[in-house]
C-alpha cells in the first residue's frame, strides 16, 4: 500500500479534434484578412463566426477528454475495489 499508482492516458482524438479548431480559427482569420480590402463587413463577420465556430468545436474536444478521464478514472476504482474484495 506505499506505493501510489499513477494513471495518465491521453485520448488523441480530443486532441485532434482541439487542433483543428485552433486550425480553423487561424484559417478563418487568414481568409478574412485576405478579402479584407474587398469586403468590410464579411471580414468581420468571418472573424466573430470563426471565432465561435473555434471555441464550439474546441469544446467538444475538451467534453470528450473529460469523459475519456471518468471512464479512465472510474475502470481503475473498480478494478482497485475488485481487488480489495479478493
Amino acid at each position: 500500500m506505499g506505493e501510489k499508482e499513477e494513471y495518465y492516458t491521453t485520448n488523441n482524438v480530443a486532441g485532434i479534434i482541439k487542433a483543428i479548431s485552433v486550425f480553423g480559427l487561424i484559417v478563418g482569420i487568414i481568409i478574412s484578412i485576405m478579402c479584407s480590402p474587398y469586403l468590410e463587413i464579411y471580414t468581420i463577420v468571418v472573424i466573430v463566426a470563426s471565432i465561435i465556430l473555434a471555441i464550439f468545436i474546441y469544446a467538444v474536444g475538451e467534453l470528450i477528454g473529460i469523459m475519456h478521464d471518468i471512464r479512465t478514472n472510474t475502470e481503475h476504482i473498480r478494478d482497485r475495489l475488485e481487488s480489495e474484495k479478493k
